[in-house]
This record gives structure tokens, sequence and C-alpha cells, in this order.
């Protein structure tokens, strides 16, 4: 009777809010991956700018706009998702691909030109460049007709980020 009712004031358990992650994550990617999955998943779900008549109404609305998905524990989430969902080979290509990010060489053979900068290092990390240019070699990857592969990494991550994102 008392469980009852404790359950009821509470709610129901899948509405009650995802709240913080007790278990540590098992998702077993390595800190380079994560780098680079945190960058995909902010150039995918940016942070809007400040609106001022908007944002000094509601501070939900405010937080609403401010929040990116790169913001813990969404990338966390992201990898933990894909590694129980994903099959075999969808994983080890979404790892492949997160690998390279994370070294210049390899976002150099993946985003082309948009790594370069003018400063030393002259060629940047995926996760150091520019948001509007990770936003730019995303937009090519979703449209890439020559590496079929890189289009079907660019749908898995884009999928799961929006999922989570927005189911929390």
């Amino acid at each position: 009777m008392e469980e009852d009712e404790k359950q009821r004031r509470q709610g129901h358990p899948l509405l009650r809010g995802g709240g913080a992650r007790k278990e540590p994550y098992t998702h077993g990617f390595s800190a380079t991956q994560m780098m680079a999955l945190t960058a995909v998943c902010g150039a995918l779900v940016p942070s809007l700018p400040p609106d001022g008549h908007h944002l000094a109404a509601d501070k939900a609305v405010r937080d609403f706009f401010l929040a990116s998905a790169a913001d813990p524990p969404v990338p966390d989430e992201v990898a933990q998702l894909m590694s129980a969902m994903c099959l075999r080979e969808a994983l080890t290509l979404v790892r492949t691909v997160l690998w390279l990010l994370g070294t210049r060489l390899g976002t150099l053979a993946l985003c082309g030109a948009r790594c370069l900068s003018w400063s030393s290092p002259f060629v940047q990390r995926f996760a150091e460049m520019p948001v509007d240019r990770r936003e730019d070699a995303l937009r090519r990857w979703s449209r890439e007709t020559m590496l079929p592969p890189l289009r079907l990494f660019f749908l898995l991550v884009k999928v799961f980020c929006l999922y989570v994102f927005y189911s929390r």
C-alpha cells in the first residue's frame, strides 16, 4: 500500500526524466573518439545565439536556446546508444571515422581544405575546427556519393544525436 502511494507520487518511471546516470558508461569509445563525437554532435545541434526579447522573458526558453548537443552527457549517451543498437559493422565504421577525425591527417583526408588554417598548427583536428567549417563538412558528407560509408556515418550519428538530444 505504501509502495503504491510512493510510486503514484513519483509518477510513471518513463515520465520522471533521466536524471543523473548512476553507473558508468560502457560504450568503449576512446577519449579521442569521444572528443570527435562531441564535435560532431555540437555541429549537428549547436547552441543558438542570444536573441534579445526571447531570452529575457523565460528561463526555460533561454536554456533551450543555449543548449547544445555537445553539452554533457549527450555525447556519452549517443555513444552508449549506438554501441547498444547498431550492427557490429556500422559501429566499426563509426569508431573508425571518429578515430580518423581525432587525428590531423585523418581530418585532412575526410574534410579537405576546411581543416587548414593560417596559424600553427596548420592542420586542425575536427574538434579544433570552427563550428561553421564543421557544419560545412557534415553538409558535404550528407550528400556524399563517392564514399557511401561516409554518408552512412553521417546518417547514423545524426539520427542517434537528434534522438538523444530531443528526447531529454
